[in-house]
């Protein structure tokens, strides 16, 4: 079973049971596919935006975490799931219309569809469930 993905950091900010943690960019950043989001800058500090189920208060210490299931998870939904959405608009565009302008129409349509599905999915309080989690102080 894959390792649980840990950092440590100092919370700086603290708001709606959320946390921002001021991280120092470890090895296990190297090998992940979103670590130019963290801090677009390229330094050594990352900012990761944790829920903080356990209280923790500006200025302290604390270690967050996630399952790798749930960075898989997270994965999907964001590059796999909008990847299908416009392939099977394709398919069915091209099987419709029977030209590539059509296919490629209706797949930008279903792409669309796709992108707004997963925003609203995420408007009604589910995004949350995908981000870090402190752990410890």
């Amino acid at each position: 079973m894959a390792e649980e993905l840990t950092e440590e950091g100092i919370v700086i900010a603290v708001y709606d049971h959320m946390a921002r943690v001021r991280a120092i960019r470890s090895s296990s950043c190297n090998g992940c596919a979103a670590r130019e989001i963290c801090k677009p800058t390229g330094g050594t500090e990352v900012i990761i935006e944790a829920r903080n189920d356990i209280g923790a208060s500006v200025g302290e210490r604390v270690r967050i975490s996630m399952q790798p299931g749930t960075l898989l998870k997270a994965s999907f939904i964001a590059y796999i799931l909008p990847l299908i959405g416009f392939l099977a608009g394709g398919v069915i565009g091209k099987w419709i219309g029977d030209t590539d302008t059509s296919a490629a129409i209706t797949g930008i349509v279903f792409l669309v569809l796709t992108y707004g599905g997963i925003w609203l999915y995420n408007k009604k309080g589910r995004k949350d469930k995908y981000k870090p989690v402190i752990v410890a102080i």
